[in-house]
């Protein structure tokens, strides 16, 4: 997992542990079948709030960089998100589903 900050181009700030950050967090992987890339870019992270949630190679490697700096993290299976488990899936039907976005009441009818 790579963390790179993004800032204006022209600007050497230093970004402190209250500061929002540009970041693309990129993720290598690889299975039986083929080596994969995953990239997620979030233009305001939060670094007081979500830099902890990382993993530590990281996360405490976020306040102080710089425009451009960039971290890695060799991560195992499950490190950050644990391992997928049958037991936690749940069904329901598209019915359930409100597509309004309410954080009470947003889906109906699943069954764990």
């Amino acid at each position: 997992m790579n963390a790179t900050s993004i800032q204006n181009p022209g600007e050497d700030k230093v970004l402190d542990n209250q500061g929002l950050a540009a970041v693309t967090f990129t993720l290598l992987w690889s299975d039986d079948r083929a080596e994969h890339e995953d990239q997620m870019h979030f233009v305001k992270f939060s670094v007081w709030r979500e830099a902890d949630l990382l993993p530590a190679a990281i996360g405490s490697r976020i306040p102080g960089m710089r425009a451009g700096d960039s971290a890695e993290a060799a991560l195992s299976v499950g490190e950050v998100t644990g391992c997928w488990d049958v037991a936690r899936e749940v069904a329901g039907s598209p019915a359930g589903f409100n597509r309004r976005y309410y954080p009470q009441g947003f889906l109906h009818g699943f069954q764990e």
